[in-house]
């Protein structure tokens, strides 16, 4: 009994970083009706970015994750800036797509070109040594994970549903025409939604870095080997 309870607590951990993933692709979705393929490419940026400020600069922890979101944040404005936003207003939806897939391949080449295909990995906030609960071993990154998964959305549901930001961000995506006459500008709310986006999975690669290693060829979150 106790390892298929095992097996459930490794699942909930998988199913925390997918849902921080699909935060940000709903709310992109949500705002633009496009489906955002370059999201992931986000995590790996907050992740390599939390490497770079704790492992190899040294930094605690809380300084190194906020260096890291924002700077990650602040490269997905521009480039949603640069090609997102403006695609939006020029492409048809399925043009749009292959943007964000481009998008996507281009991240993912950046990061081959900067920091090569050596798979990476971060120490855990709270140390290696798991909780132990009536024989159950439950990784202490698991439990910052699922804090901060809860806590993200409980904030962006108050965000789209008590603010008015919220209200103009839910107007562009069910009447474009009607927000533009109310005054709302489009083209912000949509870099917004897409800068929130970027923040959302730069969070998500900061968390799941300690519990996955990164390698670089594939663009891709592993479960480090044992040999690793």
């Amino acid at each position: 009994m106790s390892g298929i309870i095992q097996v459930v607590i490794g699942g909930l951990l998988q199913g925390g970083v997918f849902a921080i993933v699909a935060l940000g692709f709903s709310l992109v979705f949500r705002v633009t009706n496009v489906v955002n393929l370059s999201q992931g490419a986000f995590c790996v940026l907050g992740t390599m970015g939390m490497y770079y400020f704790q492992v190899v600069f040294g930094w605690p922890i809380l300084p190194a994750a906020i260096a890291a979101v924002v700077a990650s944040t602040v490269f997905g404005l521009l480039v949603g800036s640069l090609t997102f936003v403006p695609g939006l207003s020029r492409l048809p939806t399925s043009s749009m797509l292959v943007l964000t897939a481009g998008l996507l391949t281009l991240l993912i080449g950046i990061t081959l070109v900067v920091w090569g295909n050596q798979p990476y990995s971060l120490p855990p906030f709270s140390g290696e040594a798991p909780f132990v609960l009536d024989g159950l071993r439950i990784p202490t990154q698991g439990v910052w994970l699922a804090a901060v998964s809860a806590a993200m959305i409980a904030g962006l549901w108050l965000l789209l549903h008590k603010t008015t930001l919220g209200a103009a961000l839910r107007a562009c995506a069910e009447n474009p025409v009607a927000a533009r006459l109310m005054g709302i500008d489009l083209p912000r709310m949509m870099l917004l939604s897409f800068g929130l986006a970027a923040l959302i999975g730069s969070v998500g690669g900061v968390l799941v870095g300690p519990i996955m290693s990164l390698q670089f060829f594939p663009g891709t979150l592993r479960r480090p080997s044992k040999a690793e």
